[in-house]
């Protein structure tokens, strides 16, 4: 009886190996200024309304891993990623924990979050947001 001869088989591989996505890197928040500072603390606590003093547009987190909340920024320009426009309403939805990289270790930042349009948006720089204040009259 004649063997019929085997064939070789070579599998090859033409997917593409997807890198794993990388932490966000560390910013360290904007400090406020001095003269609102007290201001900023009295009125960070959940459910407390702002106005946003700038447009503001959601960060693409391009490579890297995506946090609870995307991240919004100052936006100079319009676009289909605008959060909010100046003058829009937001509330101070409390702060969050978000992992981000320095370099070569990894670090738990609290981050505020504010709800700006139905969406919860993560911000590091309190500078683009005025609290509303109700100041009695006659009152400085």
């Amino acid at each position: 009886m004649a063997r019929t001869p085997r064939k070789q088989i070579t599998w090859k591989v033409d997917r593409k190996v997807d890198t794993p996505p990388r932490h966000r890197p560390y910013y360290p928040d904007v400090s406020v200024d001095e003269a609102m500072r007290e201001t900023y603390e009295r009125c960070l606590v959940p459910g407390a309304m702002f106005f946003l003093r700038t447009q503001l547009r959601v960060v693409s987190d391009g490579s890297f891993m995506p946090g609870p909340h995307p991240y919004a920024n100052e936006s100079w320009y319009g676009g289909d990623a605008v959060v909010g426009d100046k003058g829009n309403v937001a509330i101070y939805a409390g702060e969050v924990r978000v992992e981000e990289s320095t370099g070569k270790s990894l670090i738990r930042v609290p981050r505020h979050s504010f709800i700006i349009n139905g969406g919860r948006y993560l911000l590091f720089n309190l500078n683009w947001l005025e609290p509303v204040t109700q100041v009695p009259p006659g009152v400085s």
